[in-house]
């Protein structure tokens, strides 16, 4: 049985046009959600106050907060989610009277900017001393926050496959990839904090290879929080299994393969 297309809707898009008053404009907003209760943007509503403006792009802050924030608008039709403790900027589609939706699944606390130009998009970038975006120079180029990471590699853009996730049950091991021939790279990044490890007090991740990781006794890597494991792009390549321990259930970290 052959499969089929359904043409849904026609949209009239203003990205990459200059505003019409000839100056980009940015609006600032100050989110407060909780879980069940989330907060509507109507940006029609603020014709008065800014003005002919038909966004194009946003840059989201969520580094305060300790669970991810999504981002949906209703007029086009598309969702975002940006992870706990990460700020990120990014495009979408500029149709006319849009409405946004942000929900959680806590409280929380957050700024969004609105701006009426293709702001250039960065990646979510994790929050804290330990995990800020990095740049490795060489034949691959990498930005380190959620997933998916990309890289270039000869001008050709290749998508990772996402391996992050959270700790399953405290104490442990878990595969956090299998074995792959085809691995060109894999990161793992421990965030910093607590918050943005999503449990009480901040801890290491263990990493083995070949076999199941333990809290004690040997292991390929200790990753302290704010630490990074790359292997492939600043170590040799490994096609094995990968797993990973921590101590505390549902602790947060986040990989990427290649």
């Amino acid at each position: 049985m052959s499969g089929s297309v359904s043409q849904l809707q026609n949209f009239n898009l203003a990205n990459l046009t200059a505003p019409a008053s000839g100056t980009t404009h940015a609006a600032k907003f100050l989110i407060t959600a909780s879980a069940g209760n989330p907060a509507t943007i109507t940006m029609s509503g603020y014709v008065q106050q800014i003005g002919d403006f038909l966004g194009q792009a946003m840059t989201v802050d969520n580094s305060a907060n300790a669970v991810a924030i999504t981002i949906a608008e209703t007029t086009f039709g598309w969702a975002r989610t940006v992870q706990a403790g990460a700020l990120q900027t990014f495009q979408y589609p500029a149709v006319t009277n849009q409405i946004f939706i942000i929900s959680a699944s806590a409280n929380v606390s957050v700024g969004l900017t609105i701006f009426d130009w293709p702001a250039f998009p960065e990646w979510a970038s994790l929050s804290g001393t330990g995990s800020q975006p990095v740049s490795i120079v060489g034949p691959v180029s990498v930005t380190q926050g959620a997933s998916p990471w990309v890289t270039q590699r000869q001008n050709a853009r290749i998508i990772g496959t996402d391996r992050g996730g959270t700790i399953t049950v405290g104490g442990t091991s878990k595969t956090l990839a299998a074995v792959n021939l085809a691995r060109n790279a894999l990161v793992i990044a421990n965030p910093s904090t607590a918050a943005a490890q999503g449990i009480a007090t901040a801890e290491s991740l263990f990493v083995n290879l070949t076999a199941a990781a333990t809290l004690t006794g040997a292991n390929f890597a200790e990753i302290v929080p704010g630490g990074r494991l790359s292997l492939g792009i600043e170590g040799v390549v490994d096609t094995s299994l990968v797993t990973i321990i921590g101590a505390t259930t549902a602790h947060r970290y986040y990989a990427m393969e290649w």
